[in-house]
């Protein structure tokens, strides 16, 4: 027997959603991989830059997964994951809505700083971000 309408269109949705969030959290492990691997060539700008779509990209898919639905737009994913998720809802630590913030200042500077990165500062961002993109693969996966 074929589902209504009703149940046809929530099957959809809910395939979309689980889609999007697969995707995401594809795109943070494939960016904390970059990161990685751009550290470990000493292009300590690339790295940070990557370590932070890492974590933008998660933090995209947990609001995804939390079933709030917002543009993907930095300036938004920053503010509903700390507001909704963090402040909220508690489904995360209070210190990710800094890390979020901390991560993009740090990106800031090794996109459009005349000064670049140090190896020091590429590798706490670089540990930040993959711990924040782990918080949120063990939510997501559990």
């Amino acid at each position: 027997m074929l589902p209504c309408f009703g149940e046809l269109k929530l099957f959809i949705l809910q395939s979309k959603r689980y889609n999007m969030i697969t995707e995401l959290l594809a795109k943070a492990q494939e960016n904390i991989k970059s990161a990685e691997l751009s550290f470990e060539g000493e292009c300590y700008n690339a790295s940070a830059n990557r370590a932070y779509y890492a974590a933008i990209h998660a933090a995209a898919a947990a609001i995804f997964y939390a079933g709030v639905n917002v543009d993907i737009d930095h300036r938004k994913i920053k503010s509903v994951f700390s507001t909704t998720l963090v402040n909220a809802r508690k489904l995360y630590p209070s210190q990710m809505k800094d890390q979020l913030n901390r991560l993009q200042r740090l990106r800031n500077v090794a996109d459009y700083d005349i000064e670049s990165v140090s190896k020091s500062k590429a590798t706490e961002q670089l540990s930040t971000a993959k711990k924040f993109v782990s918080t949120i693969l063990s939510k997501v996966q559990s």
